[in-house]
């Protein structure tokens, strides 16, 4: 595993810095779609959604929710933004899609910063333009697996099982 390290005083991050950690985060997302855990279609949204809300400041985290054909839940997939001070970087993937059984499937869950003046017109469009429900946060324990850092923003993977 290659790591970079950087230092960082600034608390903003740019379009570029969402850009390039979605690059990694697309990669993943993606891997759902090549194992038939959700549609191409429903990845090229995921990805587009959540650059939309990150472009926005608008982002807390959001969850890859995974459950087995009988509907219970196996495990979620939480990318948290962090700004600021960062000092590493991990190369994208580290995701097994072949230990999911046959017939799971997946939802997105974005959790909004609602101290950024844009939440509220995000919410709005996700709801009213974008198709999306309600839902709420995966409860329990994270484990910290990668982190994907570019400028004054990464964003850390972790599993809640």
């Amino acid at each position: 595993m290659a790591w970079t390290f950087t230092i960082s005083e600034s608390e903003t991050y740019s379009e570029a810095d969402v850009k390039v950690v979605m690059r990694s985060t697309y990669e993943d997302i993606i891997g759902f779609a090549n194992r038939g855990i959700i549609t191409y279609s429903a990845a090229k949204k995921w990805i587009e959604d959540v650059i939309f809300i990150m472009n926005k400041k608008s982002l807390k985290f959001f969850e890859i929710k995974l459950f087995n054909s009988s509907n219970k839940w196996i495990r979620t997939y939480r990318y948290e933004v962090a700004s600021g001070f960062l000092v590493s970087n991990s190369l994208s993937g580290g995701i097994n899609y072949f230990d999911f059984p046959d017939g799971t499937w997946a939802t997105l869950y974005a959790e909004l910063d609602y101290t950024n003046e844009s939440a509220n017109e995000v919410n709005r469009i996700l709801h009213e333009e974008r198709g999306w429900g309600y839902g709420s946060a995966t409860q329990g324990t994270l484990q910290r697996e990668r982190s994907y850092v570019s400028g004054n923003l990464a964003l850390n993977r972790s599993i809640i099982q």
